[in-house]
């Protein structure tokens, strides 16, 4: 389990992060040319009135960039991202959200949690289905997350768009298949018996990833789905995360 661990956090350390921390010698500035994010966007995206009023291990967010692909439009960002229409309209300089073209680069800001303070589900994720149809059981240990009961060989499917960052064997695990979302979330499929992308590869809700094994010291077919929050360090319930 420790192992597993230690993973997740060689996984939080090299995924694309949406924070950095000001080092010596930084400057806003400079950082908005590393990371090709506009100077106007990062003040804003931090509500930093002045540019020069940042200090060394200040903590700042740099907002992912999306990609514009054929069938996209501000409303389906929105409800993947968590973010208000009316907000990447005005963080993107769009006044027409009709004309979204091809290619074209969206600035997202950070991700919202997946649970609201009052407990109901974010839009973002209301629409997504489990990796696989079967019965379900909680799973708790230094992992959390949820059992689902199958048949070996089932095929696993992705439950969100995203970017493969893990492919291949675990020990005690089979093969296992991580996908960093870039929303702050990385959806884990543990138990497969073969996998079908690799590192790298993008996915998208519905996306076949692998086929399901037996592993897990179970004597059926099992998937082990989790959900690991990289900006708190920590697993959630993925029960939280959908209406289905």
């Amino acid at each position: 389990m420790i192992g597993i661990i230690f993973l997740f956090i060689v996984c939080f350390c090299f995924a694309n992060s949406n924070y950095y921390v000001i080092k010596k010698g930084d400057n806003l500035y400079r950082i908005s040319k590393r990371f090709n994010v506009p100077l106007e966007v990062l003040l804003k995206v931090n509500k930093i009135k002045d540019p020069k009023n940042v200090k060394v291990g200040m903590k700042i967010i740099i907002p992912t960039v999306h990609t514009v692909k054929r069938g996209d439009t501000l409303y389906s960002l929105s409800r993947q991202y968590g973010i208000a229409v009316n907000e990447l309209m005005e963080l993107n300089y769009i006044t027409n959200p009709a004309q979204l073209k091809v290619n074209q680069q969206i600035i997202i800001p950070v991700a919202r949690s997946v649970v609201t303070h009052d407990n109901t589900t974010n839009p973002a994720y209301s629409d997504l289905a489990w990796p696989h149809p079967g019965s379900r059981e909680k799973y708790n240990g230094k992992l959390e997350g949820v059992l689902i009961s199958g048949n070996k060989g089932d095929v696993i499917y992705s439950v969100s768009s995203g970017k493969v960052i893990w492919s291949g064997p675990y020990r005690g695990f089979g093969n296992i298949v991580l996908a960093d979302s870039g929303t702050g979330l990385i959806f884990g499929y543990l138990g497969a018996e073969t996998t079908t992308v690799k590192v790298g590869d993008p996915v998208e809700a519905g996306t076949a990833i692998g086929r399901l094994g037996v592993y897990l010291h179970q004597t059926q077919a099992k998937l082990l789905f989790i959900v690991f929050d990289k900006r708190k360090r920590t697993f959630l319930n993925p029960e939280t995360l959908y209406t289905r």
